[in-house]
């Protein structure tokens, strides 16, 4: 049985996987809490000295290094949020539209925009991991590397929930997450 999905690849979708992906890819949710609280906590020390130089009246050269430090720290925020829209445009996936066909054995994506087209087949063995979102099956197969699949790419709910059970089959239990 033969299981077709039709997914375009568009901004938001593009930006979600991208702030998902850096979320989930990192060395662990905990690893992550942690740096951005540290970053934070960086941000407003240095702010708080730079204020308390300002109040003494001395050290201009520290001031200044200490409002670089404040703005380097807020980029580094920044850039969490704002880089994955910058990047949609310069992707391989820039208006992509992806036809996947879901069997037993195999899953095979046909990909196509303005400027390339390619066909690609796995075998569901090969799955590294699938990640059930409210809209989307993100696919890895690889931990880098994942394929994006609407969940209303599908014809019906019958072949939503096939494919959602081959896709179960073909990772271990421990690689098939459903998250919000």
């Amino acid at each position: 049985m033969e299981i077709k999905n039709k997914t375009f690849i568009d901004k938001k979708t593009f930006v979600e996987f991208q702030r998902f992906h850096a979320r989930t890819f990192k060395k662990s949710a905990l690893a992550n809490i942690i740096y951005h609280i540290i970053i934070s906590i960086l941000i407003l020390w240095l702010a708080l000295i730079s204020f308390i130089i300002i109040a003494s009246g001395n050290g201009t050269a520290v001031l200044y290094l200490g409002w670089i430090l404040v703005i380097i720290g807020i980029t580094f925020k920044a850039l969490n949020y704002f880089l994955p829209p910058v990047l949609y445009k310069s992707s391989n996936l820039y208006n992509m539209t992806t036809v996947y066909t879901f069997t037993e054995e195999e899953l095979t994506d046909e990909s196509s925009n303005e400027t390339t087209q390619s066909k690609t087949t796995y075998k569901n063995k090969s799955l590294y991991k699938v990640c059930e979102r409210n809209s989307f099956f993100y696919i890895y197969i690889a931990a880098g590397m994942a394929l994006i699949v609407s969940k209303y790419g599908f014809a019906s709910d019958e072949d939503l929930n096939a494919a959602r059970e081959i896709l179960k089959k073909s990772v271990p239990k421990n690689k098939y997450i459903v998250t919000k």
